[in-house]
């Protein structure tokens, strides 16, 4: 008991602890908050995996052969350093996501249950936004009617993700589907945008059951 008491009354082991449990405290709260904040904004299990992927990786590869660092250089010096290193990554979180640089763009597209293309949301994972000229008034007449081969004789092509796109566009967005949720008659899917392309022209309006053009 005498020996416990004097062991704690080591300044230098009370300090070394207390900065231990920090640092622990520390590792745990990113090592949790990092792949949540990567969900919560993303809206993206899979990049969230890849982030955890990534925290665990260096666990694994570095584990066993920083036994022989730390009693090299010691465990102070070790957990200093290890600090040292992770404070900026930290801190450059943050500062990341108010430059905007860690925002990724979304759209939401809203499929009607009874709708034919609704599987295929489901099974191809992927949609593309197209933005219509003001010629290409048919082109939407032919894909707001029900039924019928939809891309038979309008010009398209393979976009990145494999989803088609439709030609003379005036603008197209390639979406992979990151979250679905229940929207009543209708389903809501979650795209994060992986690819975008912008043409010039003039854009096709739709307003109060009518067409129209900018004047």
């Amino acid at each position: 008991m005498t020996r416990e008491r004097s062991v704690l009354r080591s300044r230098p082991l009370v300090a070394l602890l207390t900065a231990e449990g920090i640092s622990s405290l520390g590792s745990q709260m990113t090592f949790l908050a990092l792949p949540w904040f990567v969900l919560v904004t993303t809206g993206s299990a899979a990049r969230m995996s890849i982030v955890l992927a990534v925290e665990l990786l260096p666990v694994a590869l570095l584990g066993i052969p920083s036994g022989t660092v730390i009693s090299k250089i010691g465990a102070r010096k070790t957990m200093i350093v290890g600090d040292a290193a992770r404070a900026p990554l930290m801190l450059a979180i943050p500062l990341l996501h108010e430059a905007g640089l860690l925002t990724f763009p979304l759209l939401l597209v809203c499929v009607d249950r009874k709708a034919e293309s609704h599987a295929h949301f489901f099974t191809s994972k992927v949609f593309v936004v197209n933005v219509l000229s003001e010629e290409q008034e048919a082109i939407s007449r032919r894909f707001a009617v029900s039924g019928g081969e939809k891309f038979g004789e309008v010009p398209c092509r393979p976009g990145r993700l494999g989803a088609l796109v439709l030609e003379s566009t005036l603008a197209h967005l390639e979406c992979r589907i990151v979250a679905t949720h229940e929207g009543g008659d209708h389903v809501i899917h979650v795209g994060e945008v992986e690819h975008g392309e912008i043409h010039g022209g003039r854009p096709l309006l739709f307003f109060q059951g009518k067409y129209g053009r900018l004047p």
